[in-house]
């Protein structure tokens, strides 16, 4: 009987990491190579003739990064099921800093805020963790509750994202159009 229960609480954590890491990806396509994508292309001046193209490199290399960076911390902290969901808390500074841009003098620029900023929610996201290893419950076990408030924290790292990342129109079709027109020339 316990044997059987150990291995539904096993399935039930890998559902709560699985479910984490699609939202992640899912999030990241739809708002780094699909919404952002001209900003991406902008940033890192794209030679291609699509900037769907930068934008898939950028969400590719955001992701596959995170992901190796949550399985560490999985492995380094095995956080309590219900803090598995801060494992993945790097992919969303990662957007955060790279769509958080504004133009000065006719170039983009990323906002100044994030060289002391992304390290200092690094380093909370560790002591958050830290803090789930440290006072974790022996019986840690995955319920519907769990797997809700994880998806839930994902909805706030998403927000978050969404808030501090470029939602200016003005200034995406201004970069349309300049990335349109070297193109052109090109």
């Amino acid at each position: 009987m316990k044997r059987e229960t150990n291995h539904k609480s096993s399935i039930q954590g890998i559902l709560i990491r699985v479910t984490c890491e699609i939202l992640s990806v899912l999030f990241s396509v739809l708002y780094i190579a699909v919404y952002q994508s001209d900003l991406m292309s902008a940033t890192h001046h794209s030679p291609s003739d699509s900037s769907v193209y930068s934008s898939v490199i950028v969400c590719g290399a955001i992701l596959l990064v995170g992901i190796m960076v949550a399985r560490l911390l999985q492995k380094c902290f095995k956080p309590r099921l219900s803090m598995t969901v801060w494992t993945y808390f790097p992919i969303y500074i990662a957007e955060a800093l790279l769509t958080d841009v504004s133009a000065q003098g006719g170039q983009i620029v990323l906002n100044p805020i994030w060289s002391w900023l992304g390290p200092s929610l690094f380093v909370v996201m560790l002591v958050v963790l830290l803090w789930g290893k440290l006072f974790s419950e022996a019986n840690d076990k995955p319920s519907v509750g769990t797997w809700f408030a994880n998806v839930m924290f994902l909805a706030i790292f998403m927000i978050g994202v969404c808030s501090v990342g470029n939602t200016n129109a003005s200034f995406h079709k201004e970069i349309t159009e300049k990335i349109e027109t070297e193109n052109i020339i090109q």
